[in-house]
């Protein structure tokens, strides 16, 4: 069986997870490796349960290596089922069978999700000036809806946002182009996460629909993690040529961003870059807050715009300057003051920062919470070096608040 040490980034991974494991502690020479098997951030206890890894081959039009990273799990008569997007650029979804995680110091040993349903094209792929992307997606009575972006909309005016397959469990006689608009646009279209019971009186809505600066052309984005509430049946119910209703409780702008310091030029931004990235926010009852998790870089060196990083790299875009300088992150709001807030930009997070589940080298590639089971699932694009192409890895994670118990009887 082929074990982490095939590669210089699989021996980094291995050191990861074995220290993962509980009771274990072991030094190493890589900064990086700096994970633990419980690990306390933002108020929240996160205590590592295993690693899933996905099959080398699959059906349908696209494959996992490169996936656009969004996805979504359920349990559904007493399996996990997890709805994937493929390879980025070929627009698609599959549907696997998730096993229970296993963990263990080898990605070798962690079991293989089962593929139920074959890769499924959203719309038609590699399209320009349309969406081509997967960026979010939920099941909700049995129908699949699916947030979509355009990759580089460099005007700002793509209106294909939202797709909704009638039978989340026949994507390939359901799932097809026929595109809605959420309000917010692409401010709104990205994770989809559902809104606790006890919140939806409160909210007006039982679908969180969220997004960040994630791709290029700022000027459309959130520059900042947002929230929109969303109600599921207007999703199902809105004309194609109309716009579903979704209201705006965190929200921010290039004018209006949760951080003006963008490029960290005073050295002192450590909330938000512009190379931060988010890939969900979910309402967690017990804490009474929105938490969001992705990724994060540029708070120690700072940033620059196509320069050449400190190893010589020169960067397309927007990068830190020393190369290096890249973390996982989260965010938690606290939700009285975002309902309280007059704008939805005038939000800052109680809490955020550096979240060293594992090797930084490793970043977020995408994250859902599986509220039911307290279970936080992280994608890591190419960390899975047993095939000859990198796969990604889906790691879990066991969520328990450990902060006060605010009282929540007037959200009922």
């Amino acid at each position: 069986m082929t074990t982490l040490y095939t590669s210089i980034a699989s021996r980094r991974l291995w050191a990861v997870l074995l220290l993962l494991l509980p009771h274990t502690c072991i030094a190493t020479s890589t900064p990086q490796l700096q994970a633990v098997p419980v690990q306390e951030a933002g108020g929240f206890t996160f205590r590592f349960e295993g690693g899933i890894r996905f099959p080398k081959k699959a059906s349908g039009v696209s494959s996992l290596p490169y996936t656009s990273g969004a996805f979504f799990v359920k349990s559904v008569e007493g399996e996990d089922k997890i709805w994937i997007a493929g390879k980025a650029k070929e627009f698609a979804i599959a549907q696997y069978t998730l096993p229970e995680p296993v963990a263990s110091t080898k990605v070798a040993d962690y079991p293989l999700a089962i593929q139920q349903q074959p890769f499924t094209a959203v719309g038609p792929a590699g399209l320009r000036n349309d969406a081509n992307r997967v960026t979010g997606m939920a099941v909700s009575d049995g129908r699949l809806f699916v947030n979509v972006a355009e990759y580089y909309d460099a005007g700002g005016d793509n209106l294909n946002t939202t797709v909704v397959a009638a039978d989340a469990f026949n994507l390939s006689a359901s799932l097809g182009p026929v595109f809605k608009t959420i309000t917010g646009k692409a401010h709104a279209a990205g994770w989809i996460t559902p809104v606790p019971a006890v919140f939806q009186s409160l909210l007006g809505g039982d679908q969180i629909m969220g997004n960040a600066s994630n791709f290029p052309i700022a000027l459309r984005h959130s520059i900042g993690p947002s929230m929109y509430i969303v109600n599921s049946n207007d999703v199902v119910t809105t004309d194609p040529k109309g716009t579903i209703p979704a209201l705006p409780v965190i929200d921010y702008s290039l004018k209006s961003p949760l951080h003006p310091d963008q490029y960290n030029e005073s050295g002192t931004n450590d909330m938000w870059t512009v190379v931060s990235k988010a890939f969900t926010g979910f309402l967690h009852v017990k804490s009474r807050s929105y938490m969001v998790v992705g990724s994060s870089g540029g708070h120690h060196s700072g940033l620059g715009y196509k320069i050449d990083q400190d190893n010589g790299n020169r960067c397309p875009g927007p990068c830190a300057k020393v190369h290096t300088d890249y973390q996982n992150y989260f965010w938690r709001y606290e939700m009285d003051a975002a309902l309280s807030a007059p704008l939805p930009s005038l939000i800052e997070p109680v809490a955020y920062g550096e979240l060293p589940l594992f090797t930084h080298d490793e970043l977020i590639y995408g994250a859902y919470y599986q509220a039911e089971k307290q279970r936080l699932y992280l994608l890591l694009r190419e960390a899975d070096t047993t095939h000859p192409a990198p796969l990604p890895l889906l790691l879990v994670y066991h969520l328990a608040w450990n902060g006060p118990q605010p009282d929540i009887k007037d959200t009922q």
